[in-house]
């Protein structure tokens, strides 16, 4: 990856999803055992559920998860 597209969100983004390659599983197991933290408000918990649950869903290949 060039240091151009490191300095771009959504590249480097999909550059680490597709590194890491998580399966459906764990995105899933992921979300289901997300817990607030104490220093986290609980609109960062709401977003991080979010993003964990739209991660899973394109994993499945859900249209649409972009709704959210």
């Amino acid at each position: 990856m060039s240091i151009d597209d490191m300095s771009k969100y959504d590249e480097l983004k999909e550059f680490l999803l597709t590194e890491y390659k998580l399966t459906p599983r764990e995105y899933k197991i992921l979300f289901e055992t997300a817990v607030k933290s104490a220093g986290k408000t609980y609109t960062l918990f709401a977003v991080r559920l979010r993003n964990l649950l739209s991660y899973y869903l394109k994993s499945r290949l859900v249209e649409n998860c972009e709704t959210f």
